[in-house]
């Protein structure tokens, strides 16, 4: 009996695109998780390595390459393992980010307040005029406590005197980076990654490829004052420039906290909203390998 009712179901015209529906949404999703892990993490040399070997894998099933495609079904578990070990940083940062980006994380941060924000800027124009290196993180939804080393905790008020005392030459955490999280100095005296492929930047001191370093791997704005040239850049979302006009940083500062701490909205409206080409990219890859391997195998009606 209970047989029969699985082959009704199963040769059923309606449950048999029901079942291809579910198939291509299911690869769609592991391929949108894969993208979206690339551009949080900026590991964009991932992307070519996957690339290259969803290539290889398309050929070998194209052309009948029967070694190539044993020998990649055969290594692919080897292969994933082998992708977690190298990137577990990543991926444990990822998985943070998705957890926070649906609501489940039990890490609650506070945004940066307008007047914490007026605090920063006037102690950075004063360090500027001085010619007093510094480097403040802004700190957006990514825990940065696997990215940071050294250093003091704090956990106090934000003022400018604190910043100004903190990057006196004298004070001997003046070296190290500011980290400023829920509205107060979490920690001070902190050393940054160091940036990898900076070179298309221009030559960078070690403050600006620490923050460059930091930006590359995490969400967080940081906020670099140059002791040689009394400039200020600012590095973000993988990339670094110079600000011309130190009137610019307020509006940075309030489109970066409005982006990392968003009025709540409807749970639906940012699965519409959010990432509309990442989805439309994965999904039409799903469909793609779907026609190449099941819909042309004829898989789908057996």
């Amino acid at each position: 009996m209970l047989n029969n009712l699985i082959g009704f179901f199963q040769n059923a015209q309606f449950f048999t695109c029901l079942k291809g529906f579910f198939d291509i949404l299911i690869i769609a999703m592991l391929i949108y998780a894969v993208l979206i892990f690339i551009k949080q993490t900026h590991s964009f040399f991932i992307l070519w390595s996957l690339l290259i070997l969803v290539g290889i894998g398309l050929l070998s099933k194209v052309f009948n390459l029967g070694l190539t495609s044993s020998f990649f079904e055969s290594f692919l578990p080897s292969f994933l393992i082998i992708f977690v070990i190298i990137f577990q940083k990543e991926v444990r940062h990822f998985v943070e980010w998705f957890l926070r980006s649906s609501g489940k994380s039990s890490v609650n941060k506070i945004p940066l307040s307008s007047h914490v924000s007026h605090i920063i800027i006037n102690a950075v124009d004063d360090l500027a005029k001085k010619k007093i290196g510094a480097l403040i993180v802004l700190a957006g939804k990514f825990r940065l406590e696997g990215f940071l080393e050294g250093g003091w905790i704090l956990g106090g008020y934000v003022s400018t005197p604190l910043l100004l005392s903190i990057f006196d030459p004298s004070s001997p955490g003046h070296d190290g980076a500011v980290v400023i999280e829920n509205n107060l100095v979490k920690r001070f005296g902190a050393h940054l990654p160091l940036a990898e492929n900076f070179q298309r930047f221009g030559d960078l001191g070690t403050r600006h490829r620490s923050a460059l370093g930091l930006a590359q791997k995490t969400d967080a704005l940081v906020i670099v004052v140059s002791e040689e040239r009394g400039t200020i850049s600012l590095a973000r979302n993988g990339s670094i420039e110079q600000l011309s006009d130190i009137a610019v940083l307020q509006k940075i500062i309030d489109d970066f906290v409005k982006e990392k701490f968003p009025a709540q909205k409807a749970p639906l409206y940012n699965v519409f909203t959010r990432n509309i080409a990442e989805k439309a990219i994965s999904l039409a890859l799903a469909v793609a390998f779907w026609l190449l391997f099941i819909s042309r195998s004829g898989v789908i009606n057996k």
